[in-house]
């Protein structure tokens, strides 16, 4: 209960509930959470509108996602995220957009925000994102106010396992009333250190919002608020409360926050995380959570603590295809030709149905393809087309230029023609299946030849074979050494 009083309350100072207390960032992935929100870098599913807008352009197909999470476990403090994201054109070749929702607080204070995220490519490496977002507050006894800001993100891969972000916050400066909602800017990047390992960090720095004119103390707070403060909480209570109020001013500091985590793929259906972050005052928070893969639904769970006012839990879900699972494109923005569906090799040039196929077929015949240019070894892809997608393409860990040695395509060799059979077949008595493993005999052949037979009787001689329907003497002179009619 004393909890409860205690946060309700700093949520109720006016003004500086406009200044510090709202819109401050919720932490809107379950995904991110789990790795002490340090998620600019990675940026590769739906909630990356939320942390870095750029990231939207390397989605690949649609994806629906919902969260839900209570602050530091209490019910007034309920937080809901709606976010639905869609590529357009050809594997997102159009761009990426968002629409998006959070919702926050309870009957006194709440919270809403909707948004509209749009990301598109600049090459096959980098990608610039926003977020518009229209934001409304509504305080109970005081009223309603609105505003609108703007995210901003950029995303490059640098290799296969390096990327970096940078995530400008509200870089619009949008104002509740006549003050500024808080800023600020995030630097991130993320190394996969192993097939199923990759390391974060990010590096946010907060512009403070102006707060000048703002006092801060138990006394600035509604009498009503006061009263009910001074009969649930305790002397030593009033004054830890009263230094929360202060410690408000600890947000003009310009101290950076440091966040670290990791993420580890167990298997395709197991994904686990952790991390901490460090604020300005020198509190570490420290995080973890899961994922499990359900077909193409997604469940993430998440947890954050808090050195005063405890844990906060959070439960996500996504709906899309290939939901996290290994994707056609590689960390550099390539197409992957050793793990692409066929739709993905398909948004390549000059790359129809039946040559993605092709590939596809030749990767599982040969175990994978060991360097790009083994894509050449696959009909219906010469020199031409291989000029056209080698800067598109890629197998992973490629070898080093100039060690390997250019093949030439060399067309798959014919089946060679059966010679005879290994006995001489009776064409008067023989099935269908001995007569096909006649020269020149395929099945159609071998359903005339007993036809005939059934027609007219036995074969009397060898050479009546001559006689059925598409047998004349050059095919003759090939079979009569492996037929009979006795």
């Amino acid at each position: 209960m004393h909890k409860r009083i205690l946060i309700i309350g700093i949520l109720l100072i006016f003004p500086l509930l406009l200044v510090q207390g709202a819109f401050l960032d919720k932490e809107p992935s379950c995904r991110a959470r789990g790795m002490g929100n340090a998620f600019t870098a990675i940026a590769d599913d739906s909630s990356t509108v939320f942390i870095n807008p750029a990231g939207l352009a390397f989605l690949v197909s649609p994806q629906f996602q919902t969260m839900y999470s209570r602050l530091y476990n209490m019910e007034d403090l309920s937080y809901a995220v709606i976010n639905y994201t869609h590529p357009m054109g050809r594997q997102g070749s159009l761009g990426t957009y968002s629409i998006n929702m959070q919702s926050f607080g309870f009957e006194l204070y709440k919270e809403q925000v909707i948004g509209f995220g749009f990301a598109t490519r600049l090459g096959n490496s980098t990608a610039l994102g926003f977020n518009l977002k229209f934001m409304g507050l509504d305080i109970d006894t005081v009223g309603t106010a609105s505003t609108v800001g703007l995210d901003f993100g950029i995303l490059h891969i640098l290799t296969d396992k390096i990327k970096v972000g940078v995530m400008f916050k509200n870089i619009s400066q949008p104002k509740i009333g006549s003050e500024y909602i808080s800023r600020g800017t995030t630097v991130g990047i993320s190394y996969k250190l192993l097939e199923n390992l990759t390391l974060t960090c990010d590096l946010f720095q907060e512009t403070p919002a102006s707060n000048e004119g703002s006092t801060y103390g138990f006394t600035d707070l509604p009498d009503e608020i006061q009263a009910e403060l001074e009969d649930e909480l305790s002397e030593e209570e009033l004054d830890l409360y009263d230094e929360y109020l202060e410690n408000f001013k600890a947000i003009k500091k310009v101290d950076p926050e440091l966040r670290f985590g990791m993420e580890y793929t167990i298997n395709k259906y197991f994904i686990f995380r952790s991390g901490f972050k460090k604020g300005p005052d020198n509190n570490v928070r420290y995080s973890g959570g899961f994922s499990i893969l359900v077909k193409n639904v997604n469940v993430d769970y998440s947890f954050i603590d808090h050195p005063t006012l405890g844990e906060t839990h959070g439960i996500a879900l996504i709906f899309g295809e290939n939901i996290r699972s290994v994707r056609g494109k590689s960390a550099s923005g390539k197409i992957d030709l050793n793990t692409a569906s066929k739709e993905e090799l398909m948004s390549l040039p000059r790359v129809g149905e039946k040559t993605a196929e092709a590939i596809i077929q030749y990767r599982t015949e040969h175990n994978g393809f060991k360097t790009i240019e083994d894509i050449m070894n696959v009909p219906r892809i010469g020199p031409k087309t291989f000029e056209k997608i080698k800067d598109k393409i890629t197998v992973g860990t490629e070898v080093s230029p100039g060690t390997y040695k250019k093949p030439s395509y060399t067309p798959p060799k014919p089946k060679p023609k059966p010679t005879g059979p290994a006995r001489v077949v009776n064409i008067n008595t023989a099935s269908k299946e001995e007569l096909t493993t006649l020269p020149g005999i395929g099945p159609k052949k071998a359903e005339t030849i007993i036809e005939y037979r059934k027609t007219h009787g036995p074969f009397k001689t060898k050479e009546d074979l001559i006689n059925v329907k598409g047998i004349g003497p050059k095919s003759f002179d090939k079979l009569k050494d492996y037929i009979t009619v006795e």
